[in-house]
């Protein structure tokens, strides 16, 4: 974060988002692995645009990079790539029954991939709506609170995405779902001056492709 932001206080950050995914593919022929790992980090700036105590808008933007782990014949041989991002979030927090918290987002956003040989490899917008429960645990004593909590996304496509990986299907990728579980803090919790992320856990499905993500950071 490159500046403390108060609550409903206009602001700006620099977040760090960093995601481990392990997805595994229907494969139509012989293919030298039938699941692909990545990693992929994307530094991103958000403003922080407080509407009233509850609802704040985020508009952002990132580039960053990711890397395959593994054999990269099964995909093409592209093991490194760059990403790009930018759109717009809103997020509504809303308390309930003293430990609990609603965390509504929904969010349009453009995607980019490229590499340094072949330029743009592809770019896709897409739409996500998301609901999160959280249950604080501890006396409220102004510090941090542990706060686990369990969540479901939604993703559309505008278009749907192409794979480019011979003899996998599906071929593209159009609506999607994930359901998994959140770890964090009631406030960032700070060690050496750095704010720990919330740790997010989820599988999603959709068009026979099945992921496993691992997200620091935000949904």
């Amino acid at each position: 974060m490159v500046r403390s932001v108060e609550e409903n206080a206009w602001g700006f950050r620099l977040t760090f988002p960093f995601s481990i995914g392990l997805t595994d593919f229907d494969l139509a022929s012989d293919v030298p692995l039938g699941n692909l790992a990545t990693a992929s980090i994307v530094p991103t700036g958000e403003f922080i645009v407080p509407i009233d105590e509850k609802w704040t808008l985020l508009p952002f933007a990132g580039v960053g990079g990711a890397t395959a782990l593994g054999d990269q014949k099964a995909v093409g041989g592209k093991s490194a790539l760059g990403l790009s991002t930018g759109g717009l979030r809103v997020q509504r927090w809303q308390p309930f029954a003293d430990h609990y918290v609603f965390v509504l987002g929904s969010q349009v956003r453009y995607d980019a991939v490229w590499n340094s040989r072949n330029g743009l490899l592809g770019d896709w917008g897409e739409m996500t709506g998301s609901v999160e429960l959280r249950r604080n645990f501890g006396a409220p004593n102004g510090g941090p609170r542990f706060q686990p909590g369990i969540y479901a996304q939604g993703i559309w496509f505008w278009d749907p995405v192409e794979l480019d990986i011979p003899g996998v299907t599906p071929t593209f990728i159009d609506n999607q779902l994930e359901l998994g579980v959140s770890l964090g803090s009631s406030t960032p919790y700070s060690i050496w001056g750095l704010s720990l992320p919330r740790i997010f856990v989820g599988v999603r499905f959709g068009n026979g492709l099945t992921a496993v993500r691992i997200r620091f950071g935000r949904l």
